[in-house]
């Protein structure tokens, strides 16, 4: 795996976090979203799972949901939409300080 710039990225802020992330991939490729393989592609498919009218109110146990209000990755109004179907559950959604 070619490790990418730190700068401009969009999965994280932290730069340590970031350099324990790239070395996990190096480690074990197949833990890759890109590659749809392993972890990754179960993620893919539990996304259209979630996805579905109704899901939500199938689960049963309480649940605490936490958005990223400034994440580029996935959608903030997706996740709390989702959360907001619950049956329980609550939802939060994290605000950076100006």
């Amino acid at each position: 795996m070619q490790q990418r710039p730190f700068i401009g990225n969009l999965l994280t802020s932290d730069p340590v976090r970031y350099a324990r992330n790239v070395a996990v991939l190096e480690a074990e490729p197949s833990l890759s979203i890109a590659g749809h393989g392993g972890v990754g592609g179960l993620r893919f498919r539990m996304i259209g799972t979630m996805a579905e009218p109704g899901y939500p109110t199938k689960i049963r146990q309480p649940m605490l949901v936490i958005a990223a209000a400034t994440d580029q990755i996935v959608s903030t109004e997706a996740i709390m939409k989702f959360a907001a179907g619950l049956r329980a559950g609550s939802h939060l959604s994290s605000r950076r300080a100006a």
